[in-house]
């Protein structure tokens, strides 16, 4: 019989899956938030699922937020969970290049997606090497994943 389990304790999209010795694994994917690939590995045990409802409530709304998927003309495509204000800078700076006005690039901040002893990582569009953007918005609230029987490890 099929039954609703605790969400992993890192949402994502695009992972492996496998089921060895009664447990269940969930191997890296694409996290939207901000949008990056993890290496994360989670376990669950079924026969641990709990009897009662999780407690936790649901997050707060966090605000409109966007995913700004931009493609250079090599072909690479860039995500970044941005919020809708600056995504709309974005497309600003963008338009106004076009026009003929502004910097030849522009830096995007990606906000939490920091690894190793770093203050801060941007990453810097350079106009004349972007084919296309598009801008996929979410107005739901965060997905934030409630800690349950779920236990990660990070390959390196």
């Amino acid at each position: 019989m099929w039954e609703t389990a605790p969400n992993l304790n890192v949402a994502r999209t695009a992972f492996g899956s496998a089921v060895m010795n009664g447990k269940i694994y969930v191997v890296g994917g694409l996290i939207f938030n901000p949008s990056t690939i993890t290496k994360t590995v989670e376990e669950f045990t079924p026969t641990s699922l709990p009897t009662e409802p999780n407690p936790t409530p649901e997050p707060e709304p966090t605000g409109d937020r966007a995913i700004l998927t931009i493609t250079l003309t090599t072909g690479l495509e860039k995500e970044f969970d941005l919020s809708m204000k600056e995504v709309n800078d974005f497309i600003s700076w963008y338009e106004g290049k076009q026009a003929g006005s502004g910097s030849a690039s522009y830096a995007i901040n990606k906000h939490d997606n920091n690894k190793g002893p770093f203050s801060s990582r941007k990453d810097y569009m350079l106009f004349d090497r972007i084919l296309t953007f598009e801008v996929s918005e979410c107005s739901n609230k965060t997905e934030i994943s409630a800690n349950h029987n779920w236990s990660a490890e990070i390959f390196r």
